[in-house]
């Protein structure tokens, strides 16, 4: 089972990357 720091940084990159790939999509 992961730490409880790497879930939630990989739940933080995750939700980035979505953010981020929505926000370009949205300027395109």
């Amino acid at each position: 089972m992961m730490p409880l720091h790497s879930a939630i940084a990989s739940a933080r990159l995750q939700s980035s990357i979505a953010v981020d790939s929505s926000f370009w999509s949205w300027l395109s």
